[in-house]
């Protein structure tokens, strides 16, 4: 019941994923000219000096657009597979959320650079404003690092029950 119940969530959240990433690849490599991009991005470094990794994404945007395709097609293939009691798939779907685990991790952390690297609110702001803002950003930050935090532990509680001798043994695999 539990690889059936993960299989069918993950090949819905999977499909969109897949949907979605497909038409934003389109959009990237059709609207999206890398001159333009290049200097966005230039214009970005010498009014404001954007921090690197706002920069680094935003030049490779079409690259990381491409990985989020292959991952979410992958992860959706993965899904059938574990829907049919595939052993491949089993591990396919380990791995695809071991590096989900990882990928949180490093979000938690470059929130935490990035959050602490943008430029604050002026000074002559209004202070309701100034205030305001702080506190969505405080906000902000600790919904972003709660997600992450129990995207990790759902995503290591499901390795731990695919990994276990119950399932192994419903895909024909020795524990």
């Amino acid at each position: 019941m539990f690889v059936t119940v993960v299989a069918w969530i993950f090949i819905a959240i999977s499909a969109f994923c897949s949907l979605t990433s497909t038409l934003q690849n389109i959009m990237l490599h059709t609207m999206l000219s890398e001159q333009g991009v290049d200097a966005a991005v230039l214009a970005a470094n010498q009014s404001e000096g954007a921090p690197f990794f706002a920069t680094f994404m935003v030049t490779h945007m079409a690259w990381f657009a491409g990985i989020v395709l292959v991952v979410s097609l992958t992860l959706l293939s993965s899904s059938v597979g574990l829907l049919k009691r595939k052993n491949w798939a089993r591990w396919v779907f380990v791995g695809v959320m071991a590096l989900g685990i990882a990928w949180n991790i490093v979000g938690f952390v470059m929130q935490i650079v990035l959050f602490s690297s943008f430029p604050g609110v002026p000074s002559n702001a209004p202070a309701e404003f100034q205030e305001q803002f702080r506190t969505m950003s405080i906000v902000m930050g600790v919904f972003g690092q709660v997600m992450a935090l129990g995207l990790t532990v759902l995503f290591g509680w499901i390795i731990k029950r695919l990994l276990s001798k119950p399932v192994a043994l419903e895909f024909g695999a020795r524990a």
